[in-house]
């Protein structure tokens, strides 16, 4: 990795890009720096959550070359849809080595085929990259959050798996005593908890019909936006904006799930079922699973999912039980984004009007589903998961070599 002074520090050039790339960035302000390229204070923070990320490399054995991406050079337009990444002469004269575009922190598809900017933006570097340099496709591989995709346009994509990132590791002594709880019919604050910080369609979607139709109150609703920020999101008109930003418990803090640990910082089991907005709704094909989805796996909390239809599938796949033995599950299947956020939110109002003795009775009946899902997390978290697809993708690379 080369590097150049600037204002009498020694900045590194990280893969991929030009010392004309980070003096942009640099000149938009030092945050904008450490953000778009991973400073070591942010790989410091980074190597807490993955703290094996770096076996990627030390795998790689010098035969694959990785390019670090994040969606923070779109946003602060570091990047646009001219933009390609630069490779060293010695890296394509050498067909042996593997370009690998790692996208692991970026809620980006490289799409053309998808109603966000950024994907397309995304997709179109990557393909500008291949047209400059005239390489083959089979070269390159795309590192990215989406679980069920297999290849863009031709180009090998390798899942990272963001559904074991910033939990912690849950133990047989923090599962026994969520299931005393379960078994002791413990009355919970509320009903539903639903937790929301950025805005996207489908949270406000929800958001709004909980507000029209007077549920906030008896379910721990959050949505930690204000009304500006909705309004740079969209030109649709709500009636909830006099109470952004809103937190049912006022007792608690807004909070979030990549704050989670087991140990305090999210409110375990205050309610019966989560509704979990994941961060993708719209895209009918490409599913991601986060942590927001693994926080009530691990705390033994029943579920549903408000994302892309098959996301429920793709979760039976890994091998996790879900629930439709006591609601119905079949928004999984429904396409059509209007018609599935409106069978969730009718399914919300359904659930918000349950009795306090009718959840605990359900969650008491659920209790083996609950422990199975909690068990097979923590035996697939130590199997690590989080970088198995890749780690496997790159020792078969180097084996053919």
């Amino acid at each position: 990795m080369s590097t150049f002074k600037y204002k009498g520090k020694t900045i590194s050039i990280p893969n991929g890009y030009s010392q004309l790339d980070v003096l942009k960035s640099l000149r938009k302000g030092n945050n904008v720096y450490n953000t778009s390229f991973h400073s070591k204070e942010f790989n410091d923070i980074v190597s807490t959550h993955w703290p094996n990320r770096k076996l990627i490399s030390k795998k790689a054995k010098g035969n694959v070359y990785i390019i670090e991406f994040n969606v923070e050079l779109l946003i602060q337009n570091v990047v646009n849809n001219d933009f390609y990444f630069t490779i060293p002469q010695d890296i394509l004269r050498d067909n042996r080595i593997k370009i690998l575009i790692e996208s692991s922190f970026c809620d980006l598809l490289p799409s053309l085929d998808t109603d966000q900017t950024n994907d397309k933006t995304y997709y179109n570097i990557i393909f500008n990259t291949i047209n400059k340099y005239n390489l083959e496709k089979n070269r390159l591989c795309i590192v990215g959050l989406f679980e069920n995709i297999k290849h863009i346009n031709g180009i090998d994509y390798i899942p990272y798996n963001y559904f074991f990132y910033s939990t912690s590791p849950i133990d047989s002594e923090f599962i026994s005593k969520k299931e005393q709880e379960i078994e002791q019919l413990t009355n919970r604050k509320f009903k539903i908890t639903c937790l929301n910080r950025k805005p996207r369609w489908h949270r406000l979607q929800l958001f709004d019909y909980a507000f029209k139709n007077n549920l906030l109150e008896n379910n721990h609703h959050t949505f930690a936006i204000n009304y500006k920020q909705v309004k740079d999101f969209t030109n649709e008109e709500y009636g909830f904006y006099n109470i952004l930003p809103y937190n049912t418990d006022l007792s608690e803090p807004v909070i979030y799930h990549e704050q989670f640990s087991q140990v305090s910082k999210k409110p375990l089991n205050q309610s019966y079922v989560e509704f979990i907005t994941e961060t993708r709704y719209e895209e009918n094909g490409p599913v991601i699973h986060t942590e927001k989805t693994s926080c009530p796996i691990i705390t033994l909390q029943p579920f549903v999912i408000v994302s892309n239809p098959g996301s429920l599938k793709v979760l039976k796949d890994k091998g996790y039980k879900t629930f439709d033995k006591w609601w119905s599950e079949e928004y999984d299947d429904i396409i059509n984004n209007n018609e599935r956020i409106k069978v969730i939110c009718e399914l919300y109002k359904e659930m918000s009007n349950w009795t306090h003795d009718d959840w605990k009775n359900i969650v008491y009946e659920m209790k083996s589903t609950l422990l199975h899902n909690a068990n097979l997390y923590r035996k697939q978290y130590k199997q690590d998961v989080l970088l198995h697809d890749i780690n496997n993708y790159i020792e078969k690379f180097n084996l053919d070599k």
